[in-house]
């Protein structure tokens, strides 16, 4: 197997965190710091991707476990996005709540989500239809 996916799955919790702390920390930076990144793409579509992204990350982590434990995620999620949307302009001048923000981070947790659920649905199927040997 690869090195790099060896790597990768060892320490997928904390590239999930890793992933968390660069949103947490892009979300709370000075509008002049985010401009001067000169990032490709429409914003909202780097919020959905970011988003989905860090929720394909952290399903991932525990992908061996329960449905429920998924919506816990989920909502914990989709709670900080909303929490750090009401904070912005509380603890980053210039910065200013957006409603489209919050939209695009719901959609890119729901995309992590859907591929997540894709994924497990396709990996367990896949292993019940092989004949047996």
């Amino acid at each position: 197997m690869n090195s790099k996916i060896v790597w990768l799955l060892k320490f997928q919790k904390m590239v999930a965190y890793g992933l968390l702390a660069g949103i947490v920390i892009g979300s709370f930076l000075p509008p002049n710091d985010i401009n001067a990144m000169h990032l490709p793409g429409n914003d909202k579509f780097i919020h959905a991707s970011a988003y989905m992204l860090l929720t394909f990350a952290f399903l991932f982590s525990y992908r061996k476990e329960r449905l429920a434990v998924w919506w816990g995620v989920v909502l914990s999620l989709w709670g900080m996005s909303a929490l750090i949307e009401f904070f912005q302009p509380i603890l980053s001048p210039g910065r200013e709540r957006d409603i489209l923000d919050l939209f695009a981070n719901t959609g890119g947790i729901a995309l992590g989500t859907l591929l997540m659920l894709l994924l497990r649905h396709f990996r367990y199927s896949t292993l019940s239809n092989k004949p047996a040997e």
